[in-house]
């Protein structure tokens, strides 16, 4: 392929010779370009014209055998008696030249002639052998073809040199073929007087395709050839080898390279001809990888920095290389896997040395570590550890983690073995908190003696928290070096602390008490704070401070450290914002979220979830909650398995999937959960849960548990929890009417004037137990509020509510607008049924009949009363009741008699609050 104008001048050159003018033409190529198939054609062309046709080879293993090209030569001529004779007179002369070389040895005499030497040529036998070479000429024309010339050894190759002065008159053809960039001893043959110069250069992208061509009956993508140039680099041995693998292959798709046996077998063939220097190149290019220069590849190889850029030239000429680099990782690998062998490890290892000295960046020197696979020598470890800090920066956790574990085996001193297993804990619970776990206890274990510095302390302590291990953490902590006046120090003390606040307030004290001495100063929040004191100033009552949070997030959120962004998300959702969180963390989660670690992916999914569900996008909450627990197992979420937990059981609530919401109600939680605010959040969630299935008295245990908390950890928020709402809407359902009255003004007096989503809960709640000509005012500032929000299920439910009381003042067509306004809320919500009460919105309170009434309810009716008031149907409060359907009705006749009204759509206004609703 590609060869039509080298041959044409080689078939010019041999009729040339045939009619009596000697030539001398040298095809110069990079292994498997074609020089033998290059030599094959002339011999058969040369045979055909009638020529005498002697035929050589050069090899590197009888480079050492002196006259070994020439003696080949002369016995392909056995058959002319000029060149019979030539070859009697050489190995006689040979056998002499040993004889004698075996007397030296003995140290009897002296040797005067050069015959035997491997590196010099007897003058006199090289004229001999070319006279008789052109006495051969007289009878018949000779074409005289040696390959691989540059491997062939030192006499030959001048006995060829004095032969191709001789050849300008006589019928001879000398055809030699060689690599490029041989040494200074090949110079005087290759670059000979009036040689004709043939290069053999690699194929084109066309050339590729024609041969392709060829091996897969002419049906050839053009985009195919351009990939198999890119692997081969015009190399027609590797080419020929990819379509090997290619129909070797079970999995090879049409249109694709196959990389196989084939290729690997082609690719050390093409090293194995070159010179060994240039195998030793390519091996230590192989170790080295992208931090290969002359220099170092000199060095690793055992040659000067010249040799080794002569032996890059030859490997670009062989298509192996492009830029200095392997063509295919598969390349790299093949010269990795069958020609380093067992001395890779040391290998590796002379390499990371060498690039250590040569102040190579980290990450290149610890790629060679890891590659030698042996416990490090002390100079190793902190670079190892200075290349997994730039893998942590980088995203390249689990390299991290192999880079602190390789480093971790060969620290001795403790100090640095415990700095070492800290940094591994810290990355491994980015990828999955339940592996981090395993080197907690060896941390505490040494804690008192070795003394974290401040990083390794808080990290530390801050795991062991996650894990619920409250006594440990404080342990750690107690024994950390919190001294000096490092800036950088005393802001990760600092936000250590405003998270922790929000974190555990079981402990807080304890734990302000031990980072704030440190600090200098107690928490606070000031105008140009981080993210972290603006949660704190969220849980602390400081409202208001979302335009803060949302500049943070606007200018930053693209650098801010996965931390500063949980923190920004909560405190938007404790100061009340839960519409702006929802919005922030879908747009986390679209940008940032697929680039974050595992762990950090499952907590913004399950703020996402939460901040969702808080708006009423039940699908995104569903969806989000559930990638949350999927992400990051039950055990790796630690105490914080409250968090998701909830969302994905009030979702389900919300949705009336009751049993599937029971099996993760059911599911024990580590029992320090309740120490935090996710153990208020589950409390919340299983308060919803019961009251959804008729144990009021149960969810009001959750509720006021969630109370008497919050009040002692002083984070009593309504938009943390507003439990005071959920425990009134029991109340209501029971008909307890005064205590609900007594919750609702409460809360209503801690979220104030400010038109917040917490305002707007309370308002449903008080407007229940308002008397009916207030109940309007209440109701239509809550539906305003709730919409101005974001909340589509808790305005559904306000709406609802709004109908009841405009139907209940005789506002008819009023009330049926608010009920079609509900509707179509819920229907482009997507909540189930459609504007149907639900499970969800039962805990709207529409108009509340005297206590008396409702306390003449006997419990079955009551709960018979509120599943009707939710919109089932006869059959299916039976079923849900495990009763019969007659005594459904039966219990509904006297619910109708009793509160006085006289058809089930009456229910919702008359009954009260059925359940709870969402918060």
């Amino acid at each position: 392929m590609e060869r039509d104008a080298v041959l044409s001048r080689l078939r010019t050159a041999l009729r040339d010779t045939l009619s009596g003018h000697g030539r001398q033409v040298v095809a110069v190529g990079a292994a498997a370009t074609g020089k033998t198939a290059l030599l094959s054609a002339l011999a058969a062309e040369s045979r055909d014209a009638g020529a005498t046709l002697l035929l050589a080879t050069g090899s590197r293993r009888e480079a050492r055998l002196p006259y070994g090209v020439i003696r080949q030569l002369l016995a392909g001529g056995a058959e002319e008696p000029a060149l019979a004779s030539a070859a009697r007179f050489l190995d006689g002369t040979i056998a002499l030249g040993t004889i004698a070389l075996g007397t030296i040895a003995l140290g009897t005499i002296a040797l005067g002639t050069v015959a035997g030497s491997p590196d010099r040529a007897d003058p006199s036998l090289v004229d001999r052998v070319c006279a008789e070479v052109l006495r051969a000429a007289r009878a018949n024309p000779l074409v005289i073809a040696v390959d691989d010339v540059d491997q062939a050894d030192l006499a030959s190759v001048h006995c060829l040199v004095e032969l191709g002065r001789r050849i300008t008159d006589k019928p001879i053809l000398l055809f030699l073929a060689a690599s490029p960039g041989t040494d200074a001893a090949y110079a005087a043959l290759i670059d000979a007087p009036r040689r004709l110069l043939l290069p053999l250069e690699l194929l084109s992208a066309d050339g590729v395709a024609m041969l392709l061509a060829q091996h897969t009956d002419g049906l050839l993508d053009a985009a195919l050839a351009t990939a198999h140039h890119a692997v081969s680099g015009g190399n027609p041995l590797l080419v020929k080898a990819l379509v090997e693998d290619t129909r070797n292959s079970r999995d090879g798709r049409p249109g694709s390279v196959v990389i196989g046996d084939a290729f690997t077998e082609a690719l050390l063939d093409c090293l194995y001809r070159g010179t060994p220097a240039t195998l030793r190149v390519a091996r230590a290019l192989a170790v080295l990888g992208d931090a290969s220069r002359p220099t170092t590849l000199g060095w690793l190889a055992d040659v000067d920095a010249a040799a080794a850029r002569s032996a890059l030239d030859l490997l670009t000429a062989s298509g192996l290389l492009r830029e200095g680099r392997f063509r295919h990782p598969a390349a790299r690998e093949a010269v990795l896997r069958h020609l380093i062998a067992e001395e890779g490890p040391e290998q590796h290892r002379r390499a990371a040395e060498l690039l250590h000295r040569e102040g190579a960046d980290p990450a290149e020197v610890a790629r060679q570590l890891v590659a030698a696979g042996t416990p490090p020598e002390s100079w190793a470890v902190p670079v190892l550890r200075r290349a997994a800090r730039q893998a942590v920066t980088d995203g390249e956790l689990h390299r991290a983690v192999d880079l602190l574990e390789l480093a971790h085996t060969g620290a001795t001193e403790a100090t640095d073995r415990t700095t070492l297993k800290v940094m591994l804990s810290s990355v491994e619970w980015q990828l999955d908190p339940s592996l981090a776990a395993r080197h907690l206890a060896a941390l505490v274990a040494v804690a008192p003696d070795v003394g974290f510095e401040a990083k390794a302390g808080v990290t530390t302590a801050q795991q062991l928290l996650w894990h619920g291990r409250v006594d440990e953490a404080m342990e750690v902590l107690r024994h950390a070096r919190f001294t000096g006046d490092d800036p950088r120090t005393t802001r990760l003390l600092s936000r250590a602390r405003n998270l922790l606040a929000y974190a555990y307030p079981a402990v807080g004290r304890r734990l302000r008490r031990l980072l704030g001495d440190a600090c200098g100063s107690p928490p606070q929040a000031t105008p140009d704070g981080g993210a972290a004191e603006l949660l704190f100033a969220a849980v602390d009552g400081v409202s208001g401070r979302h335009r803060q949070l949302e500049q943070l997030l606007e200018r930053r959120h693209d650098q801010l450290n996965p931390v500063d962004l949980t923190a920004a998300l909560i405190a938007l959702i404790c100061d009340d914002r839960a519409d702006r969180a929802a919005r922030w963390a879908a747009r986390l989660v679209a940008g940032r979220g697929a680039a974050l670690p595992p762990t950090w992916q499952a907590i913004l999914a399950a703020l996402h979830g939460e901040a969702a569900r808080r708006e009423g996008d039940l699908r995104v909450a569903a969806a989000e909650s559930e990638r949350a627990l999927t992400l990051v197992g039950r055990d790796g979420w630690g105490v914080a398995i409250g968090g998701p937990v909830a969302t994905r059981v009030l979702t389900l609530v919300s949705t009336g999937r009751l049993d599937e919401a029971a099996q993760l109600v059911n599911q024990p939680v580590p029992p320090a959960t309740f120490q935090t605010p996710f153990g208020l959040h589950f409390l919340h969630a299983r308060g919803r849960y019961y009251a959804a299935t008729q144990r009021p008295e149960a969810a009001l245990v959750d509720f006021h548990t969630c109370g008497e908390l919050m009040r002692a950890w002083e984070v009593d928020l309504p938009a943390l929890v507003p439990w005071r709402t959920e425990a009134a809407r029991v109340y209501l359902a029971l008909g307890r009417a005064a205590e609900a009255a007594r919750l609702a003004e409460e809360q209503m007096r801690m979220v104030g004037d400010r038109r917040s989503r917490s305002r707007g809960l309370t308002l449903l709640v008080a407007a229940a137990v308002s008397p009916l000509p207030e109940r309007l005012p209440l109701l239509r500032e809550a539906v305003d509020i709730l919409e101005a929000a974001g909340d589509r299920l808790a305005l559904v439910r306000a709406l609802n509510d709004e109908a009841a009381a405009h139907q209940a003042v005789g506002n008819t067509i009023q009330g049926r607008m608010s009920t079609r306004r509900a509707r179509q809320v819920a229907e482009q919500g997507g909540f189930p049924g459609s504007g149907r009460r639900t499970h969800d919105d039962g805990g709207s309170a529409a108009l509340r009949v005297d206590a008396e009434q409702v306390a003449a309810l006997s419990e079955a009716e009551r709960r018979v009363a509120t599943l009707a008031a939710q919109g089932l149907t006869n059959r299916e409060i039976a079923d849900q009741l495990s009763v019969t359907i007659s005594t459904v009705e039966q219990h509904l006749t006297r619910v109708y008699r009793k509160l006085r009204v006289r058809r089930r759509a009456d229910l919702p206004y008359r009954l009260g609050a059925a359940s709870s609703g969402p918060s």
